[in-house]
């Protein structure tokens, strides 16, 4: 399934203004779904972009999945391990329960520990 560039434009006005729940749905729209002419690596790349801002504007749902698509490497961390768990630090703080959820499983086993059983399930 494809969105529909009109969507997507209207998405990105949103976004430019600021409306965090536009940067997330931009994050997740590049991240999930095929758009015509770009790999999934550049399509992460973007998606990254989106979730960085609207985690640096304080969005939970953001900050959870920027830190999710580091956990699984689909891009790079600016600051290691760190960054992910201040990521899902700050999203539970805001009550996100998977956020909560991956915090304690993290502090458990740890970060590459959970990279492996996520890249294992796949």
């Amino acid at each position: 399934m494809s969105i529909q560039w009109f969507r997507l434009l209207k998405l990105k006005i949103h976004a430019f203004f600021g409306d965090v729940a536009a940067l997330h749905q931009l994050g997740a729209v590049y991240a999930c779904y095929p758009i015509k002419g770009l790999s999934q690596e550049e399509r992460n790349r973007i998606a990254v972009k989106y979730y960085r801002k609207g985690a640096k504007l304080g969005n939970a749902f953001c900050q959870y999945d920027l830190a999710f698509m580091l956990i699984l490497k689909e891009a790079e961390t600016e600051d290691g391990g760190e960054e992910i768990r201040r990521l899902l630090e700050n999203s539970a703080a805001q009550q996100h329960q998977e956020a909560i959820k991956l915090l304690e499983d993290i502090n458990i086993i740890g970060i590459a520990e959970f990279r492996k059983s996520c890249q294992a399930g796949r």
